[in-house]
């Protein structure tokens, strides 16, 4: 019977965690991949809404990425971090 639960998932629990801690503490780059091992995920945001922010941890070396969805503004958001797509310009009339 399948639960649903991968057993990557499983075993990259604990360091998923960690990385959500991380972000919390203010340390943004050069985090430790649960998947590759290397310490090479960095966080960034994006604000596709007036009240609505994401943190993103995405590794360099394998493609790791994950995505938590925050309750309010990141203690550690900044304009230099965020990542959301720019709304684009209106056709001029």
């Amino acid at each position: 019977m399948n639960n649903g639960s991968s057993p990557s998932l499983e075993t990259e629990l604990p360091a998923r965690l960690a990385l959500l801690q991380a972000a919390v503490e203010g340390k943004l780059d050069g985090l430790p991949c649960p998947r590759c091992q290397h310490s090479c995920v960095s966080v960034w945001f994006t604000h596709p809404a007036q009240d609505l922010y994401r943190t993103w941890f995405v590794c360099a070396q394998c493609g790791f990425e994950m995505r938590a969805q925050n309750a309010g503004r990141p203690a550690h958001y900044s304009a230099a971090r965020d990542r959301t797509a720019p709304a684009p310009a209106p056709e001029p009339a």
